[in-house]
Parts: structure tokens; C-alpha cells; sequence
């Protein structure tokens, strides 16, 4: 199961979860952008905390903006070409916001991680089953690796070297790392 940090699916199964705010949080936008290469992803590592760059295809661009939760509300509800003002100021000067393509939106962050991986025939995945900053990548990094050994398992049932639920209880080191 994937459905997220606060999963309702991880709930239903009783199964609970520790969790450890960050004293930041992150707010996320998609923009057009110029003076940007199209394919490469970056990071600002600002006193406020990391500024990312992500790439999604020609000029557009997801960022995510760490700093602290109070900055980021304040962020979150500006007017458009106020928010473009701010943004300005945090991007280097050779590169230039030409659209903004969605409202900017601010969210809390923690460091979470299920107390188990699994009930029954459930497997939890994803940042259902661990969350953490999104600094370098890392939750996204973490839930593809989760992909990648739920692949690899299927090929060795696949494959007939291993039963489904011969294995045992997944660990977190099998299905993912907390960062």
C-alpha cells in the first residue's frame, strides 16, 4: 500500500508510526523558467535551508523551497507577482521566472517511519511506510528503491525461486532506508 504520509490504509491496519518534525518546512511550485538547463536538477543550500530545481520537461520546473514553516505561510500567501518578487530574490540572477503554472503550496515536514512493514498480505511502501526531508531526493529515492525490490522480488516468484510469503516479513532494509 501507498497512499501517502498520512495513510488512511496504514491506519485501518493498526499499524502506527513514529514521527520527528523538522523545524522547517517546504513550499513547492511549478514554473516556467529561463536561463535554466532543461535537464538538470540542482539544489541551493541556502541558511534557510535547501532551495531545489527540479526539471519536468522543456522550461518547466518544480521547486521546493526549505525554510521555516512561518516563512513559507507567509510565501504561500502572497499574490502572484508578489510571490515572483520573492522568488526572484532567491534564484540566481541568470535565471528568470516566466510563468508561475500552480499556486505555490507549504507543507510540514518530518522524518516517519512505519513501526512495521507489513500486516497480512499488506505491504506498505512509499512514504506510507517512511518519510523524510526531500533534500537531495531522498524520499523519492527511497520509494523508487522500494520499487526496484518489489520488482525484484516479483521475478523470483516469477521465476519460481521464491513462494510468496516464503520470504518473511519484509525489514527496512529490504524495502527501503530511512534517510
Amino acid at each position: 500500500m501507498a497512499d501517502g504520509g498520512g495513510s488512511s490504509t496504514r491506519s485501518a491496519l493498526g499499524i502506527g508510526h513514529w514521527s520527528l518534525p523538522y523545524r522547517q518546512g517546504c513550499l513547492t511550485v511549478k514554473v516556467r523558467l529561463r536561463g535554466c538547463a532543461p535537464d538538470q536538477a540542482w539544489e541551493l543550500f541556502r541558511p534557510e535551508g535547501p532551495f531545489a530545481v527540479l526539471p519536468l520537461g522543456g522550461d518547466t520546473f518544480q521547486l521546493v523551497w526549505s525554510a521555516p514553516a512561518e516563512r513559507l505561510r507567509r510565501l504561500e500567501s502572497l499574490d502572484p507577482v508578489a510571490f515572483l518578487e520573492a522568488l526572484a530574490g532567491v534564484l540566481p540572477n541568470t535565471i528568470q521566472v516566466d510563468t508561475l503554472l500552480d499556486r505555490p503550496r507549504a507543507y510540514p515536514v518530518a522524518l516517519e517511519l512505519a513501526r512495521r512493514l507489513h500486516r497480512g498480505s499488506a505491504l506498505l511502501v512509499g512514504e506510507t511506510a517512511h518519510r523524510c526531508h526531500p533534500v537531495g531526493g531522498q524520499g523519492l529515492n527511497l520509494c523508487w528503491r522500494d520499487v526496484a525490490e518489489l520488482r525484484r522480488q516479483a521475478l523470483r516468484v516469477s521465476r519460481g525461486r521464491l513462494s510468496p510469503g516464503a520470504s518473511g516479513p519484509p525489514t527496512p532494509s529490504a524495502a527501503g532506508a530511512i534517510c
